[in-house]
Order: structure tokens, then sequence, then C-alpha cells
């Protein structure tokens, strides 16, 4: 539907939507006819991959700034970050050394070793042979940014369980 901006459009759309049963829809930022296009194409894209709530009008605006985590909260991505992070999980305790924290305190440091070790209180080699450990134990090379790209998010994930 094309609506001219105006006080309350979006809240009446919002009412229109609660009062039909497993209504949902989405809607761009006011746009000029010269730009429609574009705008539809946003529009359709934030509607098929936002939350399936009924009742809910998702703005494409909002979902730019939201971030990604908010697309990945599910059960399967979560099971995923579970999986992911099970060989540097110690769920018993029993381990001497906690190479999640260590990973998570690396990632947060940008893959800084000076940084990570000072902040986790120790020596930089003793950091090398931990992520090592970590590395060996993941079976990835925590090196590729592609990598520490995914272990972050994982980390974020698995918090949230």
């Amino acid at each position: 539907m094309l609506m001219r901006p105006a006080e309350g459009d979006t809240r009446t759309l919002e009412a229109l939507l609660r009062r039909i049963p497993l209504a949902r829809g989405a809607v761009s930022d006011p746009t000029s006819p010269g730009e429609l296009a574009g705008a539809w194409e946003q529009v359709r894209s934030v509607f098929t991959s936002s939350r399936g709530d009924a009742g809910v009008l998702t703005c494409a605006g909002d979902v730019a700034t939201s971030g990604l985590m908010r697309f990945l909260d599910n059960d399967e991505v979560r099971g995923w970050a579970r999986a992911l992070l099970e060989p540097v999980t110690d769920k018993t305790g029993a381990a001497k050394i906690d190479l999640r924290h260590t990973l998570r305190t690396f990632l947060a440091h940008n893959g800084q070793s000076d940084a990570s070790a000072t902040a986790l209180g120790i020596h930089r080699h003793t950091l090398r042979y931990r992520m090592g450990k970590v590395a060996e134990a993941l079976g990835r090379e925590v090196d590729d940014p592609a990598v520490r790209a995914e272990l972050w998010i994982a980390l974020q994930l698995d918090d949230q369980l």
C-alpha cells in the first residue's frame, strides 16, 4: 500500500494488522516516486527476513540499525553455536585452563595478543599457547578473520541461552 507520510500512519497500520489473524507487514521510510522501486525491494527483503510475529509492522529503517543478531534468533542457529563452541566449553569446571574465556578475550581484543594477554593477566607466550589449544580443539585457524567472526557470533548467540 502506498501512502503519503502522515502522523499516525504506522500506528493505524499496526492496529489493522492486530485485527487480522496472522497478519504482519513492513514499511519503508518516506520515499520519492523515483526511488519507489528500490524502496519496494527493501520492504520485500525486510518482510521476508523478519520474524513472522502476527500483528507486527516492521520498519525497514529500524531493521537496518538493529544489527545482525536480530536475524539469527532461532533454535537452529543457537544449536550451531553450541556445537561449534563445545570443544572449548568446560561444563564440569575441571579444566585448568578456561579456553572459552581465553577465546572470548582474544576476540574481544580484535586478536591482538598483547592486549588479550594483559586482560587475562598472563604472558603473551602463554596466550599463544592457549590460542594454539583453542585452534586445535576447534579444528579451525583462529588467525582467519572469517573464523574469528563466526566464533564471535557463536559466543554471542550461546550467551543468550
